[in-house]
């Protein structure tokens, strides 16, 4: 091998940096739920001297780093509101959601207090109209191939457009196409393709990378690229349990978007979870509906994730996401321990 050779496979190892394999010298594509948080020795006394704040920039910060996704089986403005005032944001939904519904929600919900977001699609969207009226916190470009030159080229016009706004641009999975949209003027870029729970991209077209893999690829690309103190990553799909939201952090991530973790709330106002794709006349439908029993409640939720993730920052000796980010590990583990790390059902 020659050592043009040996330092290509070198770099090509240190994209995955945080996971340690049984075998360094394959390279591997990972999720979830094959991995772990290595804990380590914590001079943090208590969860509550920790604090899991993500600061954006301008004054702008989230108390607790959930975004509720842009689905209109989730989000309306009663769940805008709940998730925004215990420290989280929502962004609205382009459909299976009117403007009008909007409207009404922005008065009855004094959403004007709150963090949030609207989602825009292509340059006669009727959404753009509402942004220049409302000038929300966070516009979202709503596409799901973000690594494209539509999506550079949508994701400039917004950012000369609405010059008091954050733009969130996406969904990308490779690092190539985070410093594009990163450089098109994107502030925050939603990472994943076809993770979400109503989501069939995988299946229908084969197309995606896991999740801790593609976020590692992405933070890294951003950081060579000089562009990563600038940018915030949200990671978007596969999050299925409150603790697979650190994981997302120690990947990469700076916050996390989730429609799954808030589809059970009974404020929510979807009978059914149903997927984004659904409600286009695409032929092919790249999502799915199916029914959900409403058994829990927002304020619940939400404290489960910020009780999970200030017990992840306490175990790795972490005041700060950012600290958790830096210092934690994440270990791969065999499908005997994926078992082992779920409770015992007893008959």
């Amino acid at each position: 091998m020659t050592a043009q050779a040996i330092g290509m496979k070198e770099q090509e190892e240190k994209t995955l940096l945080k996971v340690n394999f049984a075998n360094p010298g394959s390279l591997e594509y990972l999720t979830f739920d094959d991995v772990l948080i290595k804990p380590c020795f914590s001079s943090i006394r208590s969860r509550k001297d920790v604090d899991p704040t993500l600061f954006i920039g301008a004054g702008d910060y989230l108390s607790v780093p959930i975004v509720l996704s842009n689905m209109a089986s989730v989000c309306n403005g009663e769940m805008a509101g709940k998730v925004a005032s215990q420290g989280g944001m929502a962004v609205f939904p382009r459909f299976g959601y009117t403007t009008e519904q909007f409207e009404q929600d922005y008065e009855d919900y004094y959403l004007k207090s709150w963090n949030y977001g609207i989602s825009v699609g292509g340059e006669n969207d009727d959404w753009i109209d509402i942004c220049k009226e409302y000038s929300p916190p966070f516009i979202n470009l709503d596409f799901a191939r973000g690594d494209s030159t539509l999506a550079v080229e949508r994701t400039q016009q917004l950012r000369r457009r609405f010059e008091g706004c954050w733009i969130v641009s996406g969904n990308v999975v490779t690092g190539q196409g985070a410093v594009a949209l990163a450089n098109a003027g994107a502030d925050l870029i939603k990472v994943g393709v076809g993770a979400g729970a109503a989501c069939t991209t995988r299946i229908v077209s084969g197309v995606g990378v896991p999740q801790v893999t593609c976020l590692q690829e992405v933070h890294e690309a951003l950081v060579e690229a000089g562009l990563r103190d600038r940018v915030k990553l949200l990671s978007d799909g596969g999050v299925r349990y409150p603790g697979d939201i650190p994981k997302a952090i120690v990947a990469g991530a700076d916050a996390v978007i989730s429609g799954f973790l808030f589809a059970h709330c009974e404020e929510a106002p979807g009978e059914s979870y149903r997927g984004n794709s659904t409600y286009t006349e695409e032929r092919t439908h790249e999502g799915v509906e199916f029914q959900v029993s409403k058994n829990t409640r927002v304020h619940k939720i939400m404290s489960d994730i910020e009780g999970g993730l200030r017990s992840a920052m306490s175990y790795c000796n972490s005041s700060t996401l950012v600290q958790l980010r830096e210092r934690a590990e994440l270990v791969r583990i065999t499908s005997a321990s994926q078992i082992l790390s779920r409770p015992v059902k007893w008959e």
